[in-house]
């Protein structure tokens, strides 16, 4: 998978394609599925507070139909991808395991949006969270904006627009504060967003240190 490394405030973002795994076959068959879940009102989420419509964290279950399976693997590959690069994500980032992933899908366009702007947020307590532009309206709108953390979110606020690329992951640590950018559109935008979470290594033994070495491979699981 290419990356793309974009140093942001006093972190990292990386945006990794996954056009070569994803499928058209695939990226097609999960945005049926999200259509159907609206129109079955399966898991849905509604928040007065958030202008998009969404599910619960279930995507990444275990009974997942392949093309969810494909991306969940891609998401898990792509956090591996974002850790190797990134080595300051957290000082004992090599005393730490993988815990789980979960995904939700977020759908927004005019109907959806009800001219609300979507509120800046984190998704801690998880480790790294990503962003999959499954399908994106042509045009202008429709990325991610980050704030710096440094800066007071009502005043002398530092912003940075990152434009959406189609069946690409955006991968970020999870305690960044961001939004969807505002979209104008009778189009649907269509993401994934997901997480993944982790917990400390716990070393009884000599053998237990090759374990390191292996995370590769648990996060694959």
């Amino acid at each position: 998978m290419k990356n793309a490394k974009i140093e942001l405030y006093p972190t990292k973002v990386m945006h990794i394609d996954c056009s070569n795994t994803i499928s058209r076959y695939y990226a097609d068959e999960m945005v049926q599925d999200i259509d159907e879940m609206e129109r079955s009102g399966d898991q849905i989420l509604t928040s007065d507070r958030s202008p998009k419509l969404q599910c619960a964290p279930v995507l990444f279950h275990s009974r997942s139909t392949p093309a969810w399976k494909c991306l969940h693997n891609t998401f898990l590959m792509a956090c591996k991808e974002y850790e190797t690069t990134v080595r300051t994500i957290t000082s004992a980032q090599d005393m730490i395991e993988p815990l789980g992933a979960s995904a939700w899908f977020v759908k927004q366009n005019n109907t959806i949006n009800e001219n609300n702007i979507n509120p800046y947020h984190d998704h801690s307590p998880a480790y790294l969270s990503g962003i999959f532009y499954l399908r994106v309206p042509e045009g202008e709108g429709g990325g991610t904006e980050f704030i710096d953390p440094r800066t007071n979110q009502h005043k002398n606020i530092s912003r940075r627009f990152l434009a959406p690329k189609h069946l690409n992951w955006l991968i970020f640590p999870s305690w960044l504060s961001h939004r969807t950018e505002w979209l104008d559109s009778d189009d649907s935008r269509y993401v994934i967003a997901a997480n993944v979470y982790t917990r400390p290594l716990r070393m009884s033994s000599s053998t237990d240190l090759e374990y390191i070495d292996q995370r590769t491979a648990d996060y694959l699981r």
